[in-house]
């Protein structure tokens, strides 16, 4: 299956070229992520998930992981289309959640080198699987 990598030049953009920074808002979205997971659920109660996918997805797309963002909005638009209960939503999610574990094994990845290395990669990335 391919990789959701992410797009490191929307990164750069949205946190000033500033490497640390960058890492500094890869850490909080990957600890944001366990919380966002647990709430990918279609048939949780209160059903919540349509929020939680335009939350995803307004982080994601800013962070680079395009991929991941995409998944939201499909599953977004479900959502408000049809109801939290729509037929395709456990499969949506399911995207949804493949591509929020991806992307934050990714970002965990980057925001390592990030930090070691003080600068962004020259080349375009994905972390290697």
């Amino acid at each position: 299956m391919a990789r959701d990598s992410l797009d490191v030049q929307r990164l750069k953009e949205m946190t000033g070229d500033d490497p640390l920074l960058a890492a500094e808002v890869l850490e909080l979205f990957c600890d944001q992520a366990i919380e966002w997971r647990a709430c990918l659920d279609s048939a949780a109660v209160p059903p919540g998930w349509v929020e939680v996918c335009h939350s995803i997805k307004g982080a994601a797309v800013g962070l680079g992981a395009l991929g991941l963002g995409e998944a939201c909005s499909t599953a977004e638009k479900l959502g408000r289309a049809h109801g939290p209960d729509a037929e395709g939503a456990a499969l949506c999610l399911d995207r949804v959640r493949e591509l929020l574990v991806a992307s934050t094994a990714d970002m965990g990845a980057l925001r390592l080198m990030l930090r070691s290395e003080g600068a962004f990669p020259e080349t375009p990335w994905a972390r290697s699987s």
